[in-house]
């Protein structure tokens, strides 16, 4: 058998990306993007530790990534993001969910992506109680 593809999940740590993870475990080979390293993803994704906000950060995952896996890249999750349910505007989801999508999208155009997948951010416009 050849080499399993590449799929990358921002958000491994996360609830729905430890999950995702652990679903594609064994069919893929698998890398969370994550900014806090004391919560890892799942064992059976690599963690490469990201900064959305920072364009070096991102140099330097993506830097590894290639190294480590090369330029070819079968599905991208994007889970990653900053949301609350205030309603109030947030510089922080500015910075991390709108200009850190589009810094991650920057830099995917170096690899070639068949997918990327979006999670949509509907808790932003959501009616505070």
């Amino acid at each position: 058998m050849g080499e399993k593809e590449v799929v990358i999940i921002t958000g491994g740590s996360g609830f729905i990306g430890s999950a995702l993870i652990n679903k594609l475990a064994g069919h893929f080979t698998l890398v969370g993007l994550d900014k806090i390293p004391a919560r890892q993803p799942p064992p059976a994704a690599e963690c490469v530790c990201i900064d959305l906000t920072s364009e070096e950060g991102m140099r330097g995952a993506f830097a590894r990534i290639n190294t480590a896996y090369g330029k070819s890249i079968a599905s991208v999750v994007h889970l990653a993001a900053y949301f609350d349910l205030t309603g109030e505007p947030s510089e922080l989801y500015e910075q991390i969910t709108v200009r850190g999508t589009e810094r991650l999208l920057k830099h995917l155009q170096d690899f070639a992506v068949e997918q990327f997948i979006l999670r949509r951010y509907a808790e932003r416009n959501a009616i505070p109680p």
